[in-house]
């Protein structure tokens, strides 16, 4: 795993979550998509990161596992996770 600065990683993460939303269009449609509340989203959005169960949910689903994989959404989990939790927050 590549080492990030907490600045670096931060940006990461925003950029991550900004690529999300454009992919499906609004936070509101990417809720949906993902089957949880649009205040889930909206509190990512608020934090400037998808939250560690967010980022299992995101890799899970068909339309986003490819390009957006936990090691995409929180790099500071990568190796912390397996993919095998979901959940909606």
């Amino acid at each position: 795993m590549l080492k990030l600065t907490l600045p670096e990683l931060e940006n990461a993460q925003r950029d991550a979550l900004v690529d999300l939303i454009d992919e499906a269009g609004t936070y509101s449609h990417l809720a949906r998509m993902l089957g949880c509340n649009p205040m889930v989203v909206k509190g990512w959005v608020n934090r400037g990161r998808v939250s560690p169960n967010g980022a299992l949910l995101i890799a899970k689903h068909p339309r986003f596992a490819e390009r957006f994989p936990v090691s995409i959404t929180r790099p500071d989990l990568e190796s912390a996770t397996d993919g095998s939790e979901g959940a909606n927050e």
